[in-house]
């Protein structure tokens, strides 16, 4: 940025002192207010330049160990902070700012105002595409992280579900309009590891559908153990009648968000069970004006 602004300080100058016959035949007063015009139109375009470095120092951050949760066990490329979704075009990285523009391009507009941090991440390691989380210590917003393997074309049919599987984690934990929340409610131990959804949320009430007390131990071992995604997909090849992909049988949260997906996508579906979750979603109009605004996105 110091480069291009001392080149267009050459450039200005040059028109000034380069020595011309039409400035042999301007009196002193006339070359001074020549000199005096073209240092005022300098000064304006270091302004704009100054401003646009301003902004982009402003949206980036530079400080991984500022990051917490799962955010802070990854590979960190790039954090960029969102105050809102304008921010995204001050993105300075093209294929970050690029593949941000089409999450918020498929996410509800009610839900633009949800992510306040995208994150980029690298790695080997990640046994993940993407993953959202709350922002502590009020968690009432959310990062999008998104490995940088994913970044090569953000309007794919991959990244299309990739961000409507993220975005069904936010739906989640939403409250259904209409549902009162009971005065007491127990969280079980399961939910009390990422945190106890509300009563009335929808994730409360798909686990309450779909997910026995049986199936809720079976979930906690699992985020205990060394091979989570792995013990999900042995127990879905023999329960394939109970999900929509081996990765839903994992825990409540993934099977909402890949029923969620399907349900969004109108993906077929086999198996009594996992049909009757994907038809759980569309007894909410709210859900259903979800799917109709990301339909038009599509």
């Amino acid at each position: 940025m110091k480069k291009r602004t001392f080149l267009i300080a050459v450039a200005l100058l040059g028109c000034v002192f380069v020595p011309t016959a039409t400035h042999a035949q301007t009196t002193d007063a006339a070359y001074r207010a020549l000199l005096l015009q073209l240092i005022e139109q300098l000064q304006q375009q270091i302004a704009v330049l100054q401003a646009e470095l301003a902004s982009r120092q402003q949206v980036e951050v530079e400080a991984p160990q500022q990051l917490s949760g799962l955010s802070a066990t990854v590979d960190v490329v790039a954090a960029y902070e969102l105050p809102d979704q304008s921010v995204v075009t001050s993105i300075p990285n093209a294929a970050h700012r690029a593949y941000f523009t089409q999450m918020f391009a498929l996410f509800p507009s009610a839900y633009d105002s949800f992510i306040k941090r995208a994150i980029v991440f690298g790695g080997d390691e990640a046994t993940f595409d993407a993953f959202v989380e709350t922002i502590p210590p009020r968690h009432e917003y959310w990062s999008y992280a998104v490995h940088e393997d994913m970044l090569d074309d953000p309007t794919s049919e991959a990244n299309a579900e990739l961000i409507i599987h993220e975005l069904a984690h936010l739906v989640a934990y939403e409250e259904i309009p209409g549902v009162a929340k009971p005065a007491s409610a127990h969280c079980v131990d399961y939910f009390e590891i990422h945190g106890c959804p509300k009563a009335n949320a929808y994730l409360a009430v798909f686990a309450k559908t779909f997910w026995s007390s049986a199936d809720l131990d079976r979930a906690e071992r699992y985020a205990h153990s060394d091979d989570p995604f792995g013990s999900g997909y042995d127990y879905y090849q023999i329960h394939k009648s109970t999900f929509v992909s081996d990765y839903a049988a994992q825990n409540p949260e993934e099977d909402f968000a890949e029923s969620f997906l399907f349900y969004i996508l109108n993906k077929p579906v086999s198996g009594a069970i996992a049909s009757k979750k994907v038809d759980f979603f569309d007894q909410y109009a709210y859900l259903r004006s979800i799917k109709n605004e990301i339909e038009v996105s599509l």
